[in-house]
């Protein structure tokens, strides 16, 4: 965060004070083509703002946003995170999976593009449904939530016992992010390549708010391609991703890798892939290993760890020693 500037502690003043620092530079692109500056996110996150507000929607309601993976999942996700508690889920989801969600959620509103209109109406018709394509202006005086409120409800994945719902403050959003900043060296001049779902913590705290809070640009995908995330990472200019584990060994091709794609990466040697570093950093409850090009790390050479091109992408817990985070580091031969 730029020195000079107070500490933002909500998710619109991060946003704000972003417009105001760099207001044409880029805050989010398409891996497609297509982006968006920060002062046109801050003018979208208003016009978010406006809509919920004439749709009787309040700080403390929750309002599901129900769109494909991408770069208008997150402006709306942003917008909504600002004006009320946002609860993301990428589409499709199985009509009995959104009854259910609807059910154990109760949203006061619904934030979807309207090819997806019909499909709420059946499942919710008493739902009021805001389309992202027809956001309503922008008013000059709405309430925005204060740091201890409500901003994001993520569901739990349910594997053990029934998907329980997590509530996250405005505060607890801004100091994730800023933790990811402080240890992965994040700034403004970088760019995240995301290709995880934006529902989930790691899409969303990992990657887009932590670039987001350092004033660089997020690069949206529709999810993880390994026919494709070669041409993404070279074409974009991406300078790094966070992925989970099986998908980091998928890139370094430590196994059965679509043939396409393997052919691929070892014809471009000297280029984005000449070499990977990998360095761990804790994001909420979950610790991600994070991957950059070696030409644009900013890490000091004692806390990263070069790896082969052939080789299989260590994966390593945190562990806590005596209150002290310890990085166990993997060897680049991919043994213990």
């Amino acid at each position: 965060m730029a020195e000079g500037h107070s500490t933002p502690t909500t998710v619109w003043e991060m946003v704000e004070l972003q417009a105001r620092l760099r207001p044409d530079a880029p805050a989010l692109e398409s891996v497609d083509g297509g982006s968006m500056s920060y002062r046109d996110l801050a003018a979208s996150v208003l016009a978010m703002s406006c809509s919920l507000h004439l749709a009787r929607v309040g700080p403390a309601d929750r309002v599901l946003v129900y769109m494909r993976n991408g770069p208008e999942m997150l402006t709306a996700i942003v917008g909504v995170m600002c004006s009320a508690v946002c609860v993301p889920a990428t589409a499709p989801i199985p009509d009995a999976e959104l009854e259910a969600l609807f059910s154990n959620v109760e949203p006061s509103a619904v934030v979807a593009t309207r090819d997806l209109g019909a499909v709420l109406t059946a499942v919710a018709p008493r739902v009021p449904v805001v389309f992202a394509e027809e956001l309503d202006g922008v008013a000059e005086a709405i309430p925005m939530p204060a740091e201890t409120s409500d901003s994001l409800l993520l569901t739990t994945a349910g594997t053990t016992a029934r998907p329980k719902q997590v509530a996250l403050t405005h505060g607890n959003l801004c100091a994730a992010a800023s933790q990811v900043v402080s240890s992965l060296q994040l700034n403004d001049t970088d760019r995240c390549l995301n290709v995880m779902p934006l529902h989930h913590s790691h899409g969303l705290l990992g990657a887009a708010l932590s670039t987001l809070w350092s004033g660089g640009c997020i690069l949206c995908a529709p999810g993880f391609d390994p026919r494709r995330f070669t041409a993404w990472a070279e074409r974009s200019g991406s300078t790094w991703y966070t992925a989970a584990p099986t998908i980091h060994k998928f890139v370094a091709g430590g196994h059965d890798v679509h043939h396409g794609f393997r052919q691929h990466r070892h014809r471009r040697t000297e280029e984005w892939w000449t070499r990977l570093h990998v360095s761990r950093h804790e994001a909420s409850a979950n610790i991600a290993a994070v991957v950059r090009p070696a030409q644009h790390l900013h890490h000091s050479p004692g806390e990263i760890d070069a790896i082969s091109d052939e080789s299989v992408l260590p994966w390593r817990r945190t562990r806590c020693n005596g209150g002290k985070r310890r990085h166990r580091r993997g060897r680049s031969d991919g043994g213990d």
